[in-house]
């Protein structure tokens, strides 16, 4: 079981660089492409040579993006500008400004920004530093880029839009802020984008109805890499990843509340957990993984796995508790027709009870 302990490491590494279910018919109920991975051009249990060269060319991409922004002069709008009247004022792209970043730029604090498809696609990489401010699009409207919630901005919304993930390497990223909301959102990663959703250093964050595909993690909750504060107190709900290699990862982050989420179809994991503690999952769906549908890693403790999840039909287990776990509850569960067996538990003081499932390993 210290491949998953390996794999996970190894999408922290990525880090770096910053399914069945009735109510979501967007979940492919047949698999297409039973191997995702073969179109990222990559061995199905990673190549690391491959993530490391991607993370340098979204480095590559994004820090001169980040360091001309922060130089430019950045003009506020007045309280009283012609078309954005009042205190809290609603900027309207493309008729006041002709990008998304521009109305951004002069926002104030509860300003909104609606974005109509008049002038979809918007090629942007949208940096967002001033707090409480909701970004909307009105109709059908795709980003052919990036958003970038930074240090200090809190309370930020994006809703509703599409965005093609596949530019920068990533789709939505909030850096070391709270009380944000991101829903509604479609992330295509396109086989080529790293991650869809990334929370890093952020908490009491709303992650909802969020389609996440395509990328190699299609929602991370957690610090870059090693260093940074973790991402705690966070909830990640009803949202649907798949075709990534894993659909939700956590990394040493912990609170976190995983409800109703659709983790089917990926090439590896559904959703897992990696030196993370005191997290919640209820009722989530992982379905039909090329690896198992839950996997808890590292050292991990007083994770509740309880009620009503489903894992079924995964190729490595519907849930695997690693060696190095311990006083995690796994309860109330349903585990079936799972490759080898439902349930695989290498920790110590795991509670593992009222489950539904055929076997479990011993």
């Amino acid at each position: 079981m210290k491949r998953y302990l390996l794999f996970l490491m190894a999408l922290v590494l990525v880090v770096a660089v910053g399914c069945d279910q009735q109510k979501n018919p967007t979940t492919p109920e047949s698999s297409v492409n039973p191997n995702p991975a073969a179109k990222f051009g990559v061995d199905q249990k990673i190549d690391l040579a491959t993530i490391k060269a991607k993370m340098e060319v979204v480095k590559a991409k994004v820090a001169p993006l980040i360091a001309a922004h922060k130089a430019k002069p950045v003009k506020k709008r007045a309280q009283n500008e012609t078309g954005v009247m009042g205190i809290e004022a609603t900027l309207v792209v493309p008729d006041a400004f002709a990008t998304i970043q521009d109305a951004v730029d002069a926002a104030l604090p509860g300003d909104k920004i609606t974005v109509k498809a008049s002038g979809s696609p918007y090629a942007e990489f949208v940096i967002v530093s001033t707090p409480d401010i909701r970004i909307v699009a009105s109709g059908a409207v795709t980003v052919l880029g990036s958003f970038s919630i930074g240090t200090g901005a809190d309370g930020v919304s994006i809703e509703k839009f599409t965005i093609d993930a596949s530019v920068f390497g990533f789709g939505i990223l909030a850096s070391e802020n709270s009380g944000g909301k991101i829903k509604n959102n479609t992330v295509n990663g396109v086989f080529v984008a790293l991650f869809g959703i990334i929370l890093d250093g952020c908490t009491n964050y709303t992650v909802e109805d969020n389609v996440c595909n395509r990328s190699f993690i299609g929602i991370l909750v957690g610090p870059f890499i090693f260093v940074g504060s973790p991402s705690n107190s966070n909830l990640i709900k009803e949202n649907n990843c798949w075709e990534n290699l894993a659909g939700i990862a956590v990394f040493f982050s912990n609170g976190n509340q995983f409800i109703e989420n659709t983790c089917s179809w990926n090439t590896e994991i559904g959703i897992g957990a990696f030196e993370s503690n005191n997290n919640e999952f209820q009722e989530n769906v992982c379905n039909n993984n090329g690896g198992p549908g839950f996997v808890v890693t590292g050292i991990s403790s007083g994770n509740i796995i309880r009620p009503d999840n489903s894992a079924k039909k995964n190729k490595d287990h519907g849930i695997i508790l690693d060696v190095d776990t311990f006083d995690n509850k796994v309860k109330e569960n349903t585990f079936t027709m799972n490759t080898p067996c439902d349930v695989l538990d290498d920790g110590t003081g795991n509670v593992i009870k009222n489950n539904t499932t055929d076997c479990i390993a011993p």
